[in-house]
């Protein structure tokens, strides 16, 4: 294989993976659309200022992380709940 058929193929996967990485950033910023705008229906959050509806979010995250840790610590010494 010639050295210049070597570096096409790199240059071929380099632009690959260049493609793949921006197809990632766009799908997940599609993603964090669609998520947002589910949490804002099912919150009712259409009218809220966004500092409310951070704090809804902030609110949410420390109840799961909450709940996360109760439902480990049951597990881990098989207690029924």
């Amino acid at each position: 294989m010639s050295e210049t058929s070597t570096q096409s193929k790199i240059l071929t996967l380099d632009e690959q993976i260049k493609a793949l990485k921006e197809k990632k950033k766009r799908e997940i910023a599609k993603l964090e659309r669609n998520v947002g705008k589910k949490f804002i229906e099912m919150f009712d959050c259409q009218n809220m200022h966004i500092d409310a509806i951070y704090e809804i979010i902030e609110e949410a995250n420390i109840y799961y992380k909450e709940n996360k840790l109760k439902n480990e610590y049951h597990f881990e010494n098989n207690e029924v709940k």
